[in-house]
């Protein structure tokens, strides 16, 4: 797993290669994930994919950029986007890494160039995620 994440990190000329290695072991979380049952090794692999995936947005985030973080981001949220996790996602503790990485993913965003709109529309996602994933903690 340590080899993907320094594969995964390596900088600018090989942005693709990292994507593409998100994609694809994203792919293979989301057909384990859809299983009609979710069986001690499915559940097991998707604890595994969870940890790269978690990887990918803390092992050596000063080199992590924000295309990858959005990579790693919307292939955890689709892997993950059933109910019927909820327990893999307490063991990961996924939400909770998900809020300690927050000051990290703002710092991200206001250091890119974009125009104000399209920053203003970064801040909005990111403040979306981290008061939905609030309000659905304080709730559950």
């Amino acid at each position: 797993m340590q080899g993907l994440l320094k594969l995964y990190c390596l900088r600018d000329d090989n942005l693709r290669m990292a994507t593409t290695l998100v994609r694809l072991v994203g792919s293979f979380g989301i057909l384990v994930s859809r299983g009609k049952t979710l069986s001690a090794e499915s559940r097991l692999l998707l604890l595994r994919i969870g940890e790269f995936l978690i990887g990918c947005l803390t092992f050596g985030s000063d080199k992590v950029d924000l295309i990858r973080t959005a990579e790693a981001l919307d292939t955890i949220f689709d892997v993950f986007a059933e109910d019927d996790f909820n327990d893999v996602i307490q063991e990961l503790g996924l939400i909770e890494k998900l809020r300690n990485l927050e000051p990290h993913f703002r710092k991200q965003v206001s250091v890119i160039t974009l125009d104000c709109t399209n920053q203003s529309t970064f801040k909005l996602l990111l403040k979306l995620i981290f008061v939905d994933s609030e309000s659905e903690a304080s709730s559950g």
